[in-house]
């Protein structure tokens, strides 16, 4: 029986949980982690009653036989050194360490120890790499001389673009190699295994603008082997993320694609005249794939073949060899080769790292004497702001999340701090010495928890930070969401005095957490230190910006768009430009203090005019499909129901569909009394220059 512990209760724990449990003869005993909070989480899901705050409890009460290290690599020494201190072998996921110096570190206790220590490297383990393996083996490909791997990844994930509460980044990116670094091991170590040793290695980056700050977003490395040359590609930009390896000898070639879990083999020359050859070359390779992609589904339906199935391969060989105690599946000299190669590659590669200092004010025509902190100021209504307030000589400081792309608040000289609202203390020193303050910043991603943490409790921030360092405005954006649209009738007019939203959680996280958000200013906005403005607006657009409204319907692979409704229903919008003209006269007109204003243009322009007139003849032909109301609401609720039964959450509700699609008008007369607003053109004017 062997005996498991996991440290680190990260996303890939999931994985190491799953496959050890069902590796007969193997117990998971116990896991580990700093964090309560995801420790349990994951003790709770998985029913793990054995859980550990630090390394050496697990390892005293629990006496492993072998420990699964899925921390982030800044910890990987540290555990692995602690568990070989104990005679205890090691599966320690990629990136092994820090750098080739802490990966050899590592071997080293390991073998004074006379303990094994097996890296992460899985997909040479993956069912299809082991088939390339064999058909190397068996000759058919000849002497290899150039092999390419290919891997792709998606940097604009969640975890990946955002920051959590304490305004932490993803690990990731404070690796010794940046975001590479996490991701270079697995296409790099399939090259290694064959060409052993580099002898040379050169290097091309690039940045394309994806990540912000122009990090590096490719990469391109020729490495040079003693009888063949590897070519690695990391690109985080291309769709779609591919992953591939291809072996290319003097006899053969051998193809295999990762995503597809697929290998496909060529020899090198057929006895047909070239333009028959061109056609069974083709037919052989649709035969493979056929095969290979039946053979898959078979698999997946009979359970051989899994998601991460070289993980759960490779975990289950090392173990049998810790049983037999015989080498470790992974070699040594195939991980402090990768490790070396890794440093000598990031030694070359161009910009890795975020610099998070404080962009100091390059502003020069200051006039006005107040000075304004626009929280959200990356956004596309955050950088219209931050433009205008520059332009009329306010002095600005940009608070903006550490992952968003600041290229034009650099360009416009703007002093710039980096944080998070939901960060009390970054936010703090953002709002010291800032006479006014324009609150734009929100959570979009419809995640509910997110929406609560960044709208609901970054506004509790604001409120007391605007409080404490005597500021003496607060612009506050809310939305029109915040309306009872649900219950109104068809025709009926809202004003700022209407009816709010009685059910918000029922109108889907956005709504809900701007509406208790806005709860929370409605209390204090009376105050007079300091005093409050709050703006509702419509749908913002502008050049720039998506111009596909959700309330239109639904875009369809750029082919076709289900338009909810009628076409004449008509559409709620307002320039960004006349939203920013609503934020400037809340700044300098007395009489908007206290006050709630809606922001939407008189004009209303019907979906079908909007489709027919600017967006399908500038972004590309589309078939119209109207989707009547009554068989849309239908629908809807088909989906409720049968989501109800597997106990999901539908992608849409009968509910928040009527709040969305109401024949309703807002009121602007109170803005336009008070601070004289007004749209400043036609909103088709305004709509025929966004494209």
């Amino acid at each position: 029986m062997i005996r498991a512990g996991i440290v680190g209760c990260g996303g890939i724990a999931a994985k190491h949980i799953s496959f050890i449990n069902q590796i007969k003869g193997a117990k998971l005993v116990g896991i580990a982690d700093k964090n309560a909070e995801i420790l349990n989480a994951v003790s709770k899901r998985y029913q793990i009653k054995n859980t550990f705050t630090d390394v050496d409890e697990l390892i005293k009460k629990e006496s492993p036989d072998v420990i699964h290290i899925l921390t982030p690599p800044k910890f990987h020494k540290d555990i692995a050194l602690q568990a070989i201190e104990h005679g205890i072998p090691v599966y320690i996921e990629k990136p092994v360490a820090l750098d080739f110096r802490e990966t050899r570190e590592i071997y080293q206790a390991a073998n004074d120890k006379g303990v094994k220590v097996c890296a992460g490297y899985n997909h040479i383990y993956d069912p299809c790499m082991r088939r390339a393996d064999s058909l190397v083996e068996q000759g058919k490909v000849g002497q290899i001389v150039y092999l390419e791997s290919h891997y792709g990844m998606n940097v604009l994930r969640r975890d990946l673009q955002t920051t959590d509460e304490h305004n932490n980044t993803h690990w990731s990116y404070d690796l010794p190699g940046g975001l590479f670094q996490n991701y270079i091991d697995h296409p790099l170590y399939l090259i290694i295994k064959y060409i052993g040793k580099p002898l040379d290695v050169n290097v091309v980056t690039s940045s394309s603008g994806i990540l912000p700050q122009n990090l590096s977003d490719e990469l391109r490395v020729m490495i040079k082997g003693k009888e063949a040359v590897g070519f690695l590609i990391i690109s985080f930009t291309e769709k779609p993320q591919l992953h591939s390896f291809h072996i290319y000898g003097r006899r053969g070639c051998v193809k295999v694609n990762f995503d597809t879990m697929t290998t496909v083999f060529h020899f090198g020359s057929s006895p047909l005249p070239k333009a028959a050859s061109k056609a069974t070359f083709n037919l052989s390779e649709a035969y493979q794939l056929t095969a290979s992609t039946c053979k898959n589904v078979v698999a997946l339906l009979s359970g051989r073949l899994k998601p991460y199935q070289g993980m759960k391969n490779l975990i289950h060989d090392f173990y049998v060899r810790i049983e037999n105690n015989s080498e470790s599946p992974i070699s040594k000299e195939l991980v402090l080769n990768t490790c070396q190669t890794i440093d000598k590659i990031l030694d070359k590669t161009g910009k890795l790292h975020l610099d998070l200092s404080i962009r100091k004010s390059q502003q020069k025509n200051i006039l006005k004497k107040e000075k304004v902190l626009v929280t959200g100021a990356s956004g596309f209504l955050g950088v219209h702001t931050v433009r205008r307030l520059v332009a009329d000589g306010y002095f600005v400081r940009a608070f903006v999340r550490k992952l968003s792309h600041i290229e034009i608040l650099e360009k416009l000289g703007v002093e710039i701090f980096f944080g998070d609202i939901r960060d009390y203390d970054s936010f703090d020193k953002a709002v010291k010495g800032m006479d006014i303050i324009v609150h734009l910043a929100a959570e979009t991603s419809g995640n509910p928890n997110f929406s609560e943490q960044v709208t609901v409790n970054g506004t509790r921030n604001l409120i007391d930070l605007a409080k404490k360092h005597g500021t003496k405005k607060v612009v506050y954006m809310s939305s029109m969401s915040v309306y009872d649209t649900v219950h109104a009738k068809d025709g009926e007019v809202f004003t700022e005095d209407s009816k709010l939203e009685p059910n918000p959680k029922r109108r889907g996280p956005y709504a809900c957490s701007k509406k208790e958000a806005e709860d929370l200013v409605l209390k204090i906005l009376n105050d007079t230190q300091p005093s409050w403005t709050v703006l509702r607006p419509a749908m913002i657009f502008g050049p720039g910006t998506d111009m596909f409204f959700g309330s239109i319907g639904a875009s369809v692979a750029n082919k076709f768009i289900v338009v909810f409704g009628k076409g004449k229903d008509k559409i709620r919008l307002i320039h960004v430009d006349d939203v920013v003209e609503a934020i400037m006269l809340s700044i300098e007109k007395p009489d908007s203090d206290g006050k709630i204003y809606n922001i939407v243009h008189d004009e209303m322009i019907s979906k079908k005019e909007y489709l027919d007139k600017f967006f399908c003849p500038n972004v590309g032909k589309r078939k119209l499909i109207y989707f009547p109301y009554f068989l849309l609401l239908f629908c809807t609720m088909i989906q409720e129901v049968g989501f109800k039964i597997i106990k999901k959450k539908p992608f849409l509700t009968r509910y928040r569909l009527i709040a969305s699609q109401r024949e309703i008008t807002f009121s602007t007369e109170a803005i336009r009394k008070d601070l004289l607003w007004h749209p400043s053109d036609s909103i088709r004017d305004q709509l025929g220059l966004c494209f």
